[in-house]
């Protein structure tokens, strides 16, 4: 789509500069500019294509400059995507320890944060460290509330702790709930219902005497 649009404008400018040349071939115009005393004096057609010499320079220098930036833009991207793709594999490997680690890199790209993050926090909860769990959620801060709801919930659960989980997912910025979420909250709200009818089910301990 790119392509077709870059074609297509630069016909327009062709053809826009084709009408442009046979309007001044009639009529070449004259063209006086003083400045700081001196005159400089030419037709209009020849003062046009010198300006539109003048934009095209600087035009490809600004180009120039830019390549750098937008190389090292790329090269950036292409070493994300790497470490997003080589960490999710791992992650799907079993290799918890290089997941986290790959995707913890690759969370440092806006572009694939949600993603990289998200499964950078469940290697870490599936290697029993917590803490790193938790603080990677925190790096989430105001972003991606819903994700964030949905990994404390996961978290929640797998500890036992449906009552938590319930919490997780009622806060006001990840509201709607995403399907992920109506699920976490309905298997929430089972485990919940049940420990409460196992915990009143309860015989009472022995009174002492």
């Amino acid at each position: 789509m790119t392509l077709f649009r870059n074609v297509l404008v630069w016909l327009l400018l062709a053809v826009l500069g084709a009408v442009l040349v046979q309007f001044l071939l009639q009529d070449p115009g004259y063209l006086l500019v003083r400045y700081r005393g001196t005159d400089y004096s030419t037709t209009l057609a020849v003062g046009i294509g010198l300006l539109l010499a003048g934009l095209f320079a600087l035009a490809l220098l600004w180009m120039l400059l830019r390549l750098p930036f937008r190389l090292w833009n790329r090269r950036r991207r292409r070493r994300t995507r790497t470490q997003l793709v080589d960490g999710l594999t791992a992650f799907e490997r079993g290799d918890y320890q290089r997941a986290g680690q790959l995707l913890r890199q690759a969370a440092e790209d806006r572009e694939v944060e949600a993603v990289a993050r998200t499964q950078a926090v469940r290697a870490a909860y599936a290697r029993d460290e917590g803490s790193v769990g938790d603080a990677l959620l925190a790096g989430f801060e105001d972003r991606h509330p819903a994700i964030r709801a949905l990994l404390q919930a996961e978290r929640a659960l797998a500890l036992g702790q449906p009552d938590a989980a319930l919490r997780a997912l009622d806060v006001a910025p990840a509201q709607p709930l995403p399907p992920r979420g109506l699920q976490l909250r309905a298997q929430a709200q089972q485990e919940y219902a049940e420990a409460a009818r196992a915990h009143a089910s309860d015989p009472l301990p022995p009174q002492a005497p």
